[in-house]
């Protein structure tokens, strides 16, 4: 005859039912059952008999849920992405999985993606992808997630989603060694004030170079930096020594071939 189940043993061998852990105490068929719903008692027992620990099983679902890729990082041409959700439940017996699993369904929504489309895709009723449309043309950056939610869980994830190209200013004909500094203003850099420059490339006289979100530029009046973005009027000054020279207008463009 096998060994009659304890609370304690269930507790550590089947299910972690609430109050159980540590307890000696023999529970009845009723008790067992009634205690836990992923609980069930083989065999031939009346309601207020104790039962044997191998005619005790724990019944369940293993829940999974994910999606790849886990960001999309357009450059602001626009196109067409695919994210991949795995989302299922595989059945176990006593906290050891089965081969059995089943498809489970999800959702998902849009968070400051006005410029972004979503759609279900996938073997009939059942989805296992969202394609994701970013409409292209737009040069400042932006950026927004999807939330996806597991029906009947509180499993969830999110992708997030940017598109922009990165500035690029590119200055050319530079004479100096020293760099170039890039203003906000074409009003005389102030004495005193250690305005942050940029070195040209060397051996050339061309100055190229990248900015995220916006290009970091100098302000003339109090030498913090401040923020450019397309369509500014901005600044450029070789430094001549431990002088300015004078203010050169440049522009602000677009590389749609350097992503993030």
């Amino acid at each position: 005859m096998g060994q009659i189940a304890t609370k304690g043993w269930i507790y550590a061998n089947r299910r972690e039912v609430s109050g159980w852990s540590g307890d000696n105490k023999c529970p009845t068929k009723s008790e067992i059952e009634s205690a836990d719903s992923s609980l069930e008692v083989s065999g031939i027992y009346d309601s207020n008999q104790l039962v044997q620990q191998d005619d005790i099983n724990a019944y369940g679902w293993n829940y999974y849920f994910s999606g790849t890729p886990t960001f999309i990082d357009d450059n602001g041409a626009g196109g067409t992405y695919t994210i991949y959700v795995d989302s299922r439940r595989v059945w176990t017996v006593n906290g050891v999985e089965t081969d059995y699993e089943q498809y489970v369904r999800w959702t998902f929504s849009k968070n400051n993606l006005s410029w972004a489309d979503g759609v279900m895709e996938g073997s009939g009723s059942n989805p296992d992808r969202l394609r994701v449309t970013i409409t292209g043309g737009y040069q400042l950056y932006r950026s927004g997630y999807i939330s996806f939610q597991q029906t009947g869980t509180s499993n969830t994830f999110s992708v997030p989603v940017s598109s922009a190209s990165r500035y690029i200013l590119r200055y050319v004909g530079l004479t100096s060694d020293s760099g170039v500094g890039i203003f906000n203003s074409a009003s005389t850099p102030k004495p005193g004030i250690s305005y942050p420059y940029l070195r040209r490339s060397p051996g050339s006289g061309t100055l190229v170079t990248y900015g995220d979100n916006g290009f970091i530029i100098a302000d003339v009046v109090t030498g913090n930096p401040v923020t450019a973005y397309l369509g500014n009027t901005i600044y450029a000054r070789e430094k001549i020594g431990n002088s300015w020279g004078p203010a050169v207008q440049v522009t602000l463009m677009v590389d749609s071939t350097v992503h993030f």
